[in-house]
This record gives C-alpha cells, sequence and structure tokens, in this order.
C-alpha cells in the first residue's frame, strides 16, 4: 500500500474497546525494529505454539527498498528450540507503525492498524482457517504469528512468504490471466469465508468502520488533472470536464450499486499479492484497508490497477467465471446458500465499471511516477470503458 495513498479515512469509534484484546497474548507490540530481542521473538513463538520456545539467535534487516510501503517492515531469521532441544529455523516478516509523522497520524486516524490487527485476528481463527481448507485453499493470506496494537505501536509478525518461492509480480503493462485468476481465486474463498463470519456474528462488525471519503475526492481530482494533460485538445477533455463536476457521486458510485456484503480487501492489486513460484497459488497481503463492503469492488480493482487489458477486454468472461466457480465452490463446501446468481453478479459488475476508474484514478498520482502502470495500459481502461458506454451510463445518471 502506498504512503501518497490514504483513500479510506475512517473515525475512530472502536479503537480503545479493542486495544487490550488486541494485546490479550500478554505479549507487548513494538514502536521499530529496535525492539526486537530473543526474549521478544520467544514470547511470540510461544504463543504460536503453544509450547515454550526458546529463541538461541536471530537477525533481523531492513528491505533494500520501501518502494512506497505504507508500513515499515523488516525480515526476522530465528534459530530456536523447544523441549524437544532440536534447533529450528523460522522466517518472519514484522512490521510497525510508518516512522513518518504524517502518515503515522493518517494511520491512526484512519484506523488503519485496526482494521489490518483484526482481520489477521479473524484469519488466524479457527473458524476462518477451517472454512479455507474446506475450500481447498488453505492459505489465501500469509500465516499469522501474532499481532498487537496499543495508541503509539503496532506489530504484526507474519509467515516469510519469500521462503517458499513466493514473490511479488506487478509489471507496469499488466498481470496476464493466470495471474489474475490466481488472485480471484484467493479472494473468491475469502469473501465466501466473510459472508459465513458476518452471518454468524450478526451486522456489527469490527470491520464495519466508517471512512470519510474527502480524501479519496482530493486524490481523485489529482488523478483527473493528470487526465487533463494526457488528452489536452481531444474530444476526452470535454468528458473529463463533466466527470469532474459529478466526482462526488463517482467516489460513492458503490453505496448506489449494492449486491451482497462482506470482507473486502479495498486495495486490491498485484502490489498487494506474493505469487507462487508457478503462479498457481496467490496469497494476499496487506490489509490496512480492510472493510465490510460490496465484492465487486475487489475485483473491478484488480481488473484495472493489474491486469494487461487483454485480459478484461477479451476474457472477462473467462475470468468473472473463475471468480464465481471458486466463491459458489466455497460456499456450497461449507453449507451456505448462495443468494445471488451469476448474471446478477454480471450485472453488478456491469454498473460498476466506473467505480474500477474512479479508484485507478485515484491512484494516478502514485502509480505513473513510480512505474507501477504505463500510461498507454491506462488509455487502455478509458477505450475499454468507452466501448462499453460505461462514461455515458454515468453522466446520464
Amino acid at each position: 500500500t502506498r504512503t501518497t495513498d490514504p483513500r479510506h479515512i475512517s473515525y475512530p469509534c472502536l479503537f480503545s474497546r479493542k486495544k487490550e484484546r488486541m494485546s490479550a497474548a500478554g505479549l507487548s507490540p513494538l514502536t521499530s525494529q529496535k525492539g526486537i530481542t530473543e526474549t521478544w521473538l520467544g514470547e511470540i513463538l510461544t504463543h504460536k505454539f503453544r509450547k515454550e520456545a526458546l529463541v538461541t539467535a536471530f537477525s533481523a534487516k531492513a528491505p533494500l527498498s520501501r518502494d512506497g510501503f505504507l508500513s515499515e517492515i523488516c525480515y526476522v531469521e530465528v534459530i530456536y528450540s523447544t523441549q524437544a532441544g532440536k534447533d529450528q529455523r523460522v522466517s518472519l516478516v514484522v512490521k510497525f507503525l510508518p516512522e513518518g509523522p504524517e502518515v503515522r497520524e493518517f494511520v491512526k486516524e484512519a484506523n488503519l492498524g485496526q482494521r489490518e490487527v483484526e482481520f489477521y485476528n479473524y484469519s488466524n481463527s479457527k473458524e476462518f482457517k477451517t472454512f479455507c481448507k474446506k475450500s481447498g485453499l488453505p492459505h489465501p493470506v500469509p500465516k499469522i504469528y501474532w499481532s498487537g496494537l496499543t495508541d503509539d505501536a503496532l506489530t504484526i509478525v507474519l509467515h516469510n512468504l519469500n521462503m517458499d518461492g513466493y514473490r511479488m509480480v506487478n509489471p507496469a503493462e499488466g498481470n496476464n490471466i493466470e495471474q489474475i485468476m490466481s488472485v480471484l481465486r484467493s479472494i473468491a474463498v475469502i469473501h465466501s469465508a466473510g459472508v459465513a463470519n458476518m452471518r454468524r456474528h450478526g451486522s456489527h462488525h469490527t470491520l464495519d468502520i466508517p471512512f470519510d471519503s474527502s480524501v479519496l475526492l482530493e486524490l481523485l481530482h489529482k488523478g483527473l488533472d493528470i487526465q487533463d494533460n494526457m488528452y489536452a485538445n481531444t474530444h476526452w477533455a470535454e468528458i473529463l470536464a463533466l466527470v469532474r463536476t459529478r466526482a462526488v457521486d463517482l467516489v460513492n458510485i458503490a453505496k448506489k450499486h449494492p449486491l451482497f456484503s462482506t470482507i473486502i480487501h479495498s486495495d486490491l492489486w498485484t502490489g498487494n499479492v506474493m505469487f507462487s513460484a508457478d503462479d498457481h497459488t496467490a496469497a494476499i497481503i496487506d490489509w490496512q484497508f480492510a472493510q465490510i463492503g460490496n465484492p465487486i469492488c475487489d475485483i473491478i480493482t484488480l481488473l484495472f490497477m493489474s491486469a494487461h487489458p487483454t485480459v478484461y477486454t477479451y476474457h472477462l468472461d473467462q475470468v468473472l467465471s473463475c471468480y464465481w466457480e471458486r466463491l459458489t465452490s466455497a460456499m456450497k463446501m461449507n453449507d451456505l446458500p448462495m443468494n445471488v446468481t451469476y448474471q446478477q453478479l454480471r450485472d453488478n459488475v456491469e454498473r460498476l465499471w466506473m467505480y474500477g476508474y474512479m479508484f485507478l484514478t485515484a491512484s494516478l498520482p502514485d502509480l505513473l511516477p513510480n512505474n507501477k502502470i504505463t500510461e498507454e495500459r491506462f488509455r487502455a481502461v478509458v477505450t475499454f470503458l468507452h466501448d462499453r458506454r460505461a462514461f455515458t451510463a454515468f453522466l446520464n445518471s
């Protein structure tokens, strides 16, 4: 997640109520990598394995490049032993609050730490693990060792997927269809598990945190400024001017077209995905923006933010069917009714194409300068939307 991309601002309505439970293991979150000790790591491993673990050595290092990460992270290699006495190794990724005061304040005010800790606590639950195992996808997110949050500190300890051959693949020209379908299979299981979780625990969900869209609106206007330069002296300049007058409606378009509610990622692109060596499996990371919402938002965000244009232009039915088959299969394997049809899902995608355009436009100020997307790929999105008459439908709504 990018430091310049605070798209979902929320109000701190649940922070203090959850603080005690988040640190219930008796562990304390750290303010930085400097706080990591053998004793602290031993407590983490003891908590995870539910048996005493003695750390005999460890090394911690920060990544060579931050590459726009919102959080501070480090990689930790640990040698430990249990009662059996044999040395064992484990590789971890540890996340902290950002160091910069402005970003740190944003994370706190937006409850991003709370969102991520709540999600990982949920993903570490027996309920979630059992659901995913029954669905045939045991680990759609990294294994969590521990997460903790206080007013001044955040720490999330995860399994280092790099040690399993996983890597990040987000080329500027876009991901191929196999990679996109891998992500859709993973997010479909998470979406279906979210439906089960909400049905079990009711409407007052810990991730149902409201957000203020004013920052998103500000980023949208900055992205439109970039497009003004792209399309200067063309007929698209007039369309962009009309879109700008409807910016508030564009930011809130998902509320106008609901399908069903579940736990969604809200920032789903391949910069937040780790792929297996064969690209067949995708683990979704960085859940700072997790919330309750329409799952179609995740699908369209992934397509426009990450997919090569040929994926959604020529293979849309294939990728949507891939998502639908995994979603309905996971629901069936866990004895849950599916209350919408594929055609309803397909229709909702058509109604929410402009949500994807909005999200991508708000991301342009970060993506283009950092070569996360080419101008050609952005133009392909605009052409696709024009061909589907999405701009016309939105402006006439």
